[in-house]
């Protein structure tokens, strides 16, 4: 059985031009409506977190969060050791 050695080495992401490190996103959130937005969503007036934040649905200001690192995707392990060596991390829909 041939395997893909990319794949089988964990740089899939790699090749595609995803780096490891590049599946979080800073996210904020409006604590009246309970929405949630990238933190650099163009639709948002003001800075994240400050008092002249305005939220883009309910239109409330001051009502966002500091924004906060969202991982997109699950840390799995590969083998029967938890030890980043053998840390792979996977995409939600997989």
């Amino acid at each position: 059985m041939a395997l893909d050695g990319l794949w089988a080495g964990g740089h899939r992401g790699d090749r595609r031009g995803h780096p490891q490190s590049g599946f979080t996103d800073p996210l904020v959130d409006c604590k009246v409506c309970k929405n949630r937005f990238r933190s650099d969503d163009e639709r948002i007036k003001g800075e994240p977190g400050g008092p002249d934040a305005q939220c883009p649905v309910c239109g409330n200001r001051g009502t966002l969060t500091e924004p906060r690192m969202f991982n997109l995707m699950f840390k799995t392990f590969m083998g029967p050791v938890e030890d980043e060596a053998a840390r792979k991390p996977r995409r939600a829909s997989t």
